[in-house]
């Protein structure tokens, strides 16, 4: 009943390191690790109130030094009704404890790694947002860009259209069916501008020359050539070119200049017959 050993077992002998003459001197709590030994006290008081202990867990040390971790299990022993001592059961459940420790550490390691992965998923999905909002921003300007400059390109008072370099139409205007003749699903990726030109213009003064460029040509050029309507009519077109920058197409604009033309001849004619 004061915490002194009366009998051990050949194996609780080995672990704990006390010879079968010493171990009757031994106080329990000389066995038990600080840290336990309030914890055992207070269990070991309940046993000697005639109650019995569920199953806990102490750390053991031996005299060698080494530490056991034990579950152990108690109940009081009785005599005439009276607690006359303490039978204490107890297995060394080390390893476990070992190996649950391991596993608590691999998954603080993993959670910290998920956590870890998952701030940098967060910050790569913030990244993401903002370069969507970024990129929907861009769509939306040239987006309004794009209306606006379809507004001045269709609404102009001048027969326009965009051609490649190897001079295919690609877009045209409502002046440009006016002037040619042509509607836009029979010009837009159908004709060429050279198909157009009369046979009287020099295809090296054509506004869309075939696939070539010369070196040395102004970002806009003007020209006077003629062409000819769907309806084979002979025009004098004043067409002034410019390049599209970041792209390898041209602007065209084209005005009908036949009638000042026919004028200015008519008046030659009279000067020369004057």
């Amino acid at each position: 009943t004061r915490g002194y050993f009366v009998y051990l077992n050949e194996n609780s002998i080995a672990r704990s390191g006390l010879s079968a003459d010493r171990y009757t001197s031994c106080h329990y709590l000389e066995m038990v690790a600080p840290e336990y030994r309030e914890r055992a006290r207070e269990n070991f008081e309940r046993v000697m109130q005639g109650r019995e202990n569920p199953p806990y867990e102490l750390r053991i040390r031996g005299l060698d030094g080494r530490e056991h971790i034990r579950e152990v299990k108690s109940r009081p022993l009785f005599e005439n009704g009276q607690v006359v001592g303490l039978l204490g059961v107890s297995r060394d459940i080390t390893a476990r404890k070992q190996a649950e420790e391991i596993i608590v550490h691999a998954k603080a390691i993993l959670e910290r790694m998920v956590e870890e992965r998952t701030e940098e998923l967060a910050r790569q999905s913030a990244r993401l947002e903002a370069e969507i909002g970024q990129r929907r921003l861009v769509e939306q300007k040239l987006l309004e860009s794009e209306n606006l400059y379809r507004a001045i390109f269709d609404n102009t008072g001048t027969a326009m259209m965009i051609g490649d370099e190897d001079s295919t139409i690609r877009l045209v205007n409502a002046e440009f069916e006016k002037l040619s003749g042509y509607t836009r699903p029979e010009a837009e990726g159908r004709l060429r501008w050279t198909d157009l030109l009369s046979e009287g213009t020099s295809l090296q003064k054509a506004p869309l020359p075939d696939g070539r460029r010369r070196p040395a040509a102004p970002a806009v050029r003007h020209y006077e050539c003629q062409a000819v309507d769907k309806y084979g009519q002979v025009r004098d077109l004043f067409t002034t070119v410019s390049e599209i920058p970041g792209a390898r197409q041209r602007i065209v604009s084209l005005q009908d200049v036949t009638e000042r033309k026919q004028a200015v001849e008519t008046i030659r004619r009279r000067e020369q017959e004057m």
